[in-house]
């Protein structure tokens, strides 16, 4: 089986009504079949690494999510994975390439400058994936130290971009989970400079007591 097969599944498995519900969800310019994610996944197990191209040119939101799904997380995939942000418009394709990236990250750190790098690109859902590869990293035991993770934050605490907000506020909230203090300490260094966008997602799993000095009560 083959691009065309994997089209012909998904769009056997369309529902309208859905497609224009998760359009409004994700915001994004792209056609849905609303097919939902389950079937990108089994049409992503109908196809090989050669119909990735073609189906992520698509501009289907379920036909790229089926692409993402058959890269493998192994290094010669990187660059493949970074040059599809030019087609993201949404958190939901950038969050699952950037779990792939992660896998790869937690293989091989060096990548980490290429994080670096990214936080100055003036696509946002690449900026965002420097937090988001991070964060879902560390989870996964990539061995990076905490003032190399922070440099990514530091770079993007003043990002006007609401998602790329939401992706370094996760980054910190997960952060504070093993260095609670150090990430308060330094949040408090940014309170009234940075979004309360950062903030607030920071600081959700901290005691409602430290949390209130943040956000009120």
């Amino acid at each position: 089986m083959g691009a065309k097969e994997i089209r012909e599944y998904l769009r056997s498995k369309a529902d309208r009504k859905r497609a224009e519900k998760e359009k409004k969800y994700l915001k994004t310019s792209l056609k849905l079949y609303g097919a939902g994610i389950p079937a990108s996944r089994a049409a992503a197990k109908l196809g090989t690494e050669k119909d990735i191209g073609q189906l992520w040119d698509s501009g289907v939101f379920e036909e790229m999510a089926a692409a993402l799904f058959m890269i493998k997380p192994e290094l010669k995939n990187w660059n493949l994975l970074r040059s599809m942000f030019k087609d993201i418009d949404n958190w939901a394709l950038g969050d699952w390439a950037c779990s792939i990236l992660a896998d790869i990250l937690a293989e091989h750190p060096e990548k980490y400058n290429d994080l670096i790098k990214w936080t100055k690109s003036s696509n946002p859902w690449l900026r965002r994936a420097a937090a988001v590869t991070l964060a879902i990293g560390v989870k996964r035991g990539v061995k990076i130290p905490l003032n190399k993770q922070l440099q990514i934050s530091d770079k993007l605490m003043l990002d006007k971009d609401y998602f790329v907000q939401m992706g370094v506020g996760w980054m910190l909230r997960d952060l504070a989970l093993r260095y609670e203090d150090c990430i308060l300490r330094r949040l408090k260094k940014w309170k009234g400079k940075a979004s309360q966008v950062i903030i607030r997602r920071a600081v959700e799993r901290v005691s409602r007591k430290r949390r209130s000095e943040f956000v009120g009560r």
